[in-house]
């Protein structure tokens, strides 16, 4: 639905204190617990954009993200310090590009266009909406424990 959230520990509500409260916000979903920071990223699709993890992962020092790619039932961990000449070779391209455009004497018109005709059978949508499903329920498990890994929470279940 494109929202962006924050979720808080040890919030005081009105009637007592929640371990977690969820807050619907402008950007990315970022967790906090006991100092740890992470931002989790959830894919409904198939595809998957660098350069947006990238710019996420610039935007926070010592940031750790958690991608979810529901449909690939994929969950990859991107951590900042991990990667940064890789980062920083991305903000130096990116610059790069900016330079060139700014230098252009003449503005440049997009070349593309888009093709917006497909429309899936009634079937293509119940298999997809099927194998979404499915995904969801196969690999929520899995993230929630990457994420309760990565924040340094760990379950009182043995």
């Amino acid at each position: 639905m494109g929202y962006n959230i924050i979720i808080s520990t040890e919030a005081e509500l009105e009637y007592g204190k929640a371990d977690i409260v969820i807050t619907v916000t402008g950007y990315g979903i970022n967790l906090k617990c006991c100092g740890n920071k992470l931002m989790v990223e959830v894919k409904t699709g198939k595809s998957l954009s660098l350069s947006q993890l990238f710019r996420y992962l610039l935007q926070e020092s010592h940031s750790t993200i958690v991608v979810w790619r529901i449909r690939r039932r994929q969950v990859l961990v991107f951590k900042a310090q991990e990667i940064e000449p890789l980062l920083m070779e991305f903000v130096r391209m990116i610059c790069l590009r900016a330079r060139r455009l700014l230098s252009s004497a003449s503005p440049t018109t997009c070349q593309h266009s888009q093709h917006l005709s497909y429309q899936p059978s009634q079937q293509e949508l119940q298999e997809t909406f099927r194998d979404f499903a499915c995904a969801i329920s196969e690999t929520l498990p899995y993230v929630l424990e990457t994420i309760a890994e990565k924040l340094g929470v760990h379950s009182s279940e043995a």
